[in-house]
C-alpha cells in the first residue's frame, strides 16, 4: 500500500484537529476465466480517532487510482462519505 504524500487537516474552532491519510491499495483479483488482474482501491485513516475505511477494487488503472486519491485528499473526504464520493466518481468516469 502506498500512501499519498499529502495529509489533510480539518479543524474547527473549539474542536480538536483531525488528520486524514489517503492510501492506494493494490490487490490481485481473478475474473470468471481465472485470469489474474491487479485492482486498486482507496484507504482513508483518520487520526487521532483511528477510524479507517477501505474501498476495494475501484479501478484497474493505477494512475486513475492515484488521481482519485489526490482528489479525495484535496476535498478532505472523510471515511463516512468516501463510498458515496467514489461511486459518484465511477459514474462520471464509467470508461475506467
Amino acid at each position: 500500500m502506498r500512501r499519498i504524500d499529502k495529509r489533510t487537516n480539518i479543524s474547527k474552532r473549539g474542536c480538536s484537529s483531525l488528520q486524514m491519510f489517503y492510501s492506494v491499495k493494490a490487490e490481485e483479483v481473478f475474473d470468471s476465466y481465472g485470469v489474474s488482474r491487479r485492482c486498486y482501491g482507496i484507504a482513508i485513516v483518520t487520526f487521532p480517532k483511528g477510524e479507517q475505511t477501505l474501498v476495494n477494487s475501484v479501478t484497474t488503472n493505477r494512475s486513475y487510482a492515484f488521481k482519485l486519491a489526490r482528489i479525495l485528499s484535496r476535498c478532505a473526504v472523510t471515511p463516512t462519505t468516501v463510498h458515496d464520493v467514489v461511486y459518484d466518481w465511477l459514474c462520471e468516469n464509467a470508461e475506467l
